[in-house]
């Protein structure tokens, strides 16, 4: 009987640890495919993360190339703008300054002449409040001859040159420093503007 009892503990002892060598192999393998699949999620993971910081990398330096491309067209715009008012107060002051009475004188004379010979009728000239009283001293009873169709008046908005519209209300052309100071400056601003794209 104590065979049998030896023989039947043996028994239990096998298939015991038997079945708990094959539960420790079953756990041992449950862990590793857990432990793969947690591996195999942190990578993926990782790689997605990766990729996204790429992503978003590769946007701030598109963002960045743009801000930058606009503070550059920005800033020619400004210096465009700034060279373009630079130049135009120097316009203006050397043509005011060259319109000197006697300058302004000569360029009235052209202008009637040549309006006279091509169909006549009265002129109207505005010319500066100081110009009208130099003009009259400069070239006195002269300047009546030779414009003796064309009335002259001083008006406080032309501070240099002359304003002259033929008959009441029509076109009036503007050889005032502001006027002709517009027309140079605009044609040099769209040169100036023409150089700073070149370069």
């Amino acid at each position: 009987m104590d065979v049998q009892l030896d023989a039947l503990i043996q028994k239990i002892n096998e298939d015991g640890v038997g079945e708990a060598k094959k539960q420790a192999e079953q756990i041992i393998a449950d862990a590793e495919a857990i432990a793969r699949k947690t591996i195999l999620d942190a990578d993926a993971k990782a790689k997605q993360k990766l990729s996204d910081a790429e992503a978003a990398a590769a946007q701030l330096e598109t963002r960045s190339n743009q801000a930058l491309q606009q503070a550059g067209r920005d800033l020619i715009l400004s210096l465009t703008g700034e060279l373009q008012a630079i130049l135009g107060r120097l316009i203006r002051q050397d043509l005011t300054a060259a319109l000197t009475p006697a300058q302004v004188g000569t360029m009235l004379e052209t202008c009637v002449k040549t309006w006279t010979q091509s169909g006549g009728g009265e002129f109207q000239v505005l010319v500066g409040e100081q110009d009208a009283e130099a003009l009259a001293k400069h070239f006195g009873d002269r300047l009546t001859k030779e414009l003796e169709n064309c009335t002259i008046q001083p008006h406080r908005q032309v501070t240099s040159g002359f304003r002259i519209s033929r008959g009441e209300g029509s076109v009036q052309w503007d050889f005032t420093g502001a006027g002709l100071s517009d027309i140079v400056a605009a044609f040099l601003n769209s040169k100036l503007a023409e150089l700073i794209r070149e370069k």
